[in-house]
C-alpha cells in the first residue's frame, strides 16, 4: 500500500493537498494577511462601511476623526427631584444626580409653575444641545425653552396643557 502511495506522491499533488488543508484549516487567512506588508492598506482601499468598532484599537479615535470633529460630550446633568421649590429662589441640588464638568454647583430656579431655569455654574457647552425628560407620575411633559450657556430654561405641562410644576432630568451635550 506504502508503494502504490508513494507512486501518486508527485510534488503537484502534495502542494494541492497542503494547500487545501492551510484554507480549510483557517490558515489561508493568516497567510494572506502574512503577506500584505505593513501600512499598505489606506482608507482608498477600504470598502466604505466596512470597518466597525471592534476593528479599531481602543484609545486611537479623537474629535478630529469624527464626522463634524465633535464627540457628543455630557457637559452637565441633573435630576431635579422637587418641582415646587420657592419661586425665585436659587436652590443648589445636590441629591447625587448631579454633574457639572466645571466642577461648580448645579442650580435650578422655579420662575413660575412649571417654569424653570437649571444653570450649570462655569460651564460653557457652545452651540450644543439640551435634553429634558419629565419624572413625574400622571401625564406630566417637560420641554426645553431655549439655552445659552451656563443655563436651560425648561417648561413643563399637564395633560390640558397648562404649567405644571414636575420633577424632571436635564442633560447638556457639547
Amino acid at each position: 500500500m506504502l508503494g502504490k502511495l508513494k507512486d501518486k506522491m508527485t510534488y503537484a499533488n502534495v502542494a494541492s493537498t497542503l494547500a487545501l488543508v492551510i484554507a480549510v484549516g483557517g490558515g489561508g487567512a493568516a497567510a494572506a494577511a502574512a503577506m500584505i506588508p505593513n501600512n499598505s492598506v489606506n482608507s482608498a482601499k477600504i470598502v466604505n462601511n466596512s470597518v466597525k468598532s471592534k476593528d479599531i484599537k481602543d484609545g486611537t479615535l479623537g474629535a478630529r476623526d469624527l464626522t463634524g470633529g465633535k464627540i457628543g460630550v455630557a457637559r452637565g446633568y441633573a435630576w431635579i427631584d422637587d418641582g415646587a421649590t420657592a419661586l425665585n429662589t436659587p436652590v443648589t441640588l445636590t441629591n447625587g444626580y448631579v454633574f457639572n464638568a466645571s466642577g461648580q454647583p448645579v442650580t435650578v430656579t422655579r420662575n413660575s409653575p412649571g417654569n424653570y431655569t437649571v444653570t450649570f455654574e462655569g460651564n460653557n457647552w457652545g452651540p450644543g444641545h439640551v435634553q429634558v425628560t419629565a419624572y413625574s407620575a400622571g401625564s406630566i411633559f417637560c420641554n426645553s425653552n431655549g439655552w445659552g450657556a451656563p443655563s436651560a430654561s425648561v417648561e413643563c405641562f399637564d395633560a390640558a396643557g397648562n404649567n405644571a410644576d414636575a420633577r424632571f432630568d436635564i442633560a447638556v451635550f457639547e
